[in-house]
């Protein structure tokens, strides 16, 4: 499986208010993370183990985008990730948390 395409700073993303399309009326769910990933891409990290995310997400090569990732395989809120705007403040103040609600999940 190559997963060199999970690289800080290699794909572009973006945090958007999603809404719920086939809600009536539609509603708004909150905002989410999107990252550009292609058809490839997005198979391969949906075939990723959590011991190998748990890897990238401990690599500072990979962290960052790894964390995003995850936030848009399973849709959580990225709300927080709105006054986050480079890699560094991620890291000082929210990777610790993040990385802790993965390895929790990763552990049910």
């Amino acid at each position: 499986m190559d997963l060199s395409f999970i690289q800080n700073g290699k794909l572009k993303h973006s945090i958007v208010l999603m809404s719920c399309d086939t809600c009536v009326p539609i509603t708004n769910i909150g905002y989410r993370v999107v990252v550009a990933l292609n058809k490839k891409q997005s198979a391969e990290a949906k075939k990723i183990s959590p011991e190998k995310w748990v890897q990238l997400l401990s690599d500072n090569n990979s962290d960052y985008l790894a964390n995003l990732i995850l936030y848009e395989l399973y849709n959580k809120s990225a709300i927080r990730l709105l006054q986050i705007d480079n890699i560094e403040k991620w890291r000082k103040v929210m990777k610790k948390e993040d990385s802790e609600y993965w390895n929790t999940l990763f552990k049910k």
